[in-house]
């Protein structure tokens, strides 16, 4: 699905004894089980967690549909005789503004 995603990567010490660890595939605040979305909850910056997060915008099914319209020119193309002047407009519009929406989403997904 296209749309905004949020990758977050939470690095958790195995020593035994830290304030926060993590073994034999659980979490642990010192030697008491916790949740994982305790932990996700709390300010790295007063533990020993290390919590990064990486941001997406994903435009996968943008991309086909702008590929499916150029198909379909295309086509059209062909059956015209490469006569643009008798191509569909309507056509042409699609792929201007689906091309045009994805320049805009990676210019402004690649500003910081």
């Amino acid at each position: 699905m296209d749309g905004f995603y949020t990758l977050v990567t939470l690095k958790i010490p195995k020593e035994e004894g830290s304030e926060y660890y993590y073994k034999d595939d659980k979490y642990y605040h010192y030697y008491n089980e916790i949740e994982l979305s305790t932990l996700l909850e709390i300010n790295p910056n007063v533990t020993n967690l290390d919590i990064t997060y990486e941001y997406y915008f994903q435009t996968c099914r943008l991309r086909k549909c702008y590929v499916n319209v150029c198909y379909q020119i295309f086509d059209q193309v062909a059956s015209i005789n490469c006569n643009k002047a008798a191509l569909d407009k309507e056509l042409t519009y699609k792929r201007d503004l689906l091309w045009s929406a994805l320049n805009v989403i990676n210019y402004m997904t690649e500003m910081d």
